[in-house]
């Protein structure tokens, strides 16, 4: 079988532009979420080659109205010493991701959520009946990250359950919603992503059960699960314990685009022909043709 990389996860995205040297993937809908706005590297740069990918990435900031450069570095791939102390000068944040890849026969289930809750407890998909509470129960997390960041993931929700291979599983409690995780469909495999369970709810077995559900689809459709876990989370060690492989991490770095630029990106965004003509610039320099939707 061929090997999973970070490339078989989902990224939901509208904007899609390739170049030599990386490619990019941008969602005008939540231009604030940055890893749905980001530069995938096929190198690592030195900290000169960032200055100017960064420069690169004003382009699609402009377009698409970003607060967050973003960029990604090859799979297994560290960072120099000197990029690492470069990135830190001007204010990156670094983070690390694994990919995590489980043989459903592997999968070892929990059965402390059935022996708590027993009937009480409802696993299910999300359906028009239950939109809201599906996007409330997000909201609380993104409420917790920013206000903005919240509002504009309110948009994204309802467009993510509409693609074609994607839905959402549920757990209540009593008619409660207390955990849910987004599951897409991959031609090899089924991928678990937004996995998240109410803290007064962890620990019991119920997120075990959210992927139990996933696990049996799996092994009906002869396919692998996947997910991408933080490195430095504690569902990293549940998940090793559950059955899942780590195949490899990835470095994302980002940090907030400047005042000045960001002031200017919405001068830009407000009326682009004019700022154009004001600037000298021409239809080239902004050319929507040269990105494809995804």
């Amino acid at each position: 079988m061929k090997p999973f990389t970070f490339e078989d996860a989902f990224v939901l995205a509208d904007t899609y532009d390739e170049t030599e040297l990386y490619y990019f993937i941008g969602n005008s809908k939540v231009p604030s979420m940055y890893n749905n706005n980001k530069i995938v590297l096929d190198f690592v740069p030195s900290a000169e080659e960032l200055d100017m990918l960064e420069e690169n990435f004003l382009d699609y900031a402009y377009d698409l109205n970003l607060s967050y450069y973003s960029f990604v570095m090859p799979m297994n791939q560290s960072l120099s010493p000197e990029l690492f102390a470069s990135i830190g000068e001007v204010g990156y944040q670094l983070s690390m991701t694994k990919l995590m890849v489980l043989d459903p026969k592997d999968f070892k289930v929990s059965s402390k959520a059935i022996d708590t809750y027993g009937d009480r407890l409802v696993i299910k998909e999300i359906d028009e009946s239950d939109m809201q509470a599906y996007i409330d129960f997000n909201q609380i997390h993104d409420k917790a990250i920013d206000a903005e960041f919240a509002q504009q993931k309110q948009n994204y929700y309802p467009w993510f359950l509409k693609e074609e291979n994607t839905h959402a599983l549920a757990a209540f409690v009593d008619g409660k919603l207390v955990g849910l995780s987004d599951i897409i469909r991959h031609a090899r495999s089924y991928e678990i992503d937004n996995f998240q369970v109410l803290e007064a709810y962890q620990r019991q077995g119920i997120g075990s059960l959210l992927q139990a559900w996933v696990v049996e689809k799996a092994l009906a459709a002869d396919k692998m699960v996947i997910l991408v876990a933080d490195a430095d989370d504690s569902p990293y060690e549940m998940y090793i314990k559950q059955g899942y492989q780590d195949i490899g991490m990835e470095i994302e770095i980002s940090r907030k685009i400047e005042e000045p630029i960001i002031a200017d990106i919405q001068v830009y965004q407000a009326d682009p022909v004019a700022y154009m003509l004001e600037n000298g610039l021409d239809d080239e320099d902004y050319d929507d043709e040269d990105y494809e939707e995804e």
